[in-house]
């Protein structure tokens, strides 16, 4: 996958399409057909009243984190993509008073759920698990909070 070609199209979609993406400023930090990181930066616009990242600019990486990565792989495929979310849940186990990084490690299953929808022609939707760090990557990486996101998708042949 070309992280740059996708990074230019996750700005536009935040631009043009999604103006509360943009305004979250996320930055597409790895994107392969098995893993997403996705970071938000903690700033005005994500922050709440204690300073730590609010709930919702949280549901947008979630959002991001697996919506993306089920984009992408659709793209590489060459196949039109409905793709939507049926429920959202999350678990928020800590606040988050720095970025936070999303990561979705589920290409594989949403691969499958893309070939399903392919052979049977109907929207399939199965259930992605997000999570939220903090220090991601580093000694002071910290889980924050875990999303489980039910992406329901119908695809075809451009």
């Amino acid at each position: 996958m070309n992280l740059r070609n996708y990074r230019f199209k996750l700005w536009l979609l935040g631009r043009f399409k999604i103006p509360l993406i943009g305004l979250c400023r996320p930055h597409l930090l790895e994107m392969t057909n098995e893993k997403i990181v996705v970071k938000l930066p903690l700033y005005f616009f994500t922050k709440n009243h204690y300073g730590s990242m609010y709930f919702g600019a949280q549901a947008v990486g979630a959002d991001l984190a697996a919506g993306y990565l089920g984009y992408a792989l659709c793209h590489e495929l060459n196949l039109d993509s409905g793709l939507v979310f049926k429920d959202f849940k999350a678990n928020f186990l800590k606040r988050p008073e720095s970025d936070v990084y999303f990561v979705c490690t589920q290409g594989e299953a949403i691969r499958l759920q893309v070939a399903e929808s392919l052979s049977t022609g109907s929207r399939v939707t199965r259930d992605v698990t997000v999570d939220a760090f903090t220090h991601y990557e580093t000694p002071k990486q910290e889980l924050v909070s875990t999303f489980v996101l039910g992406l329901s998708l119908k695809v075809k042949k451009r």
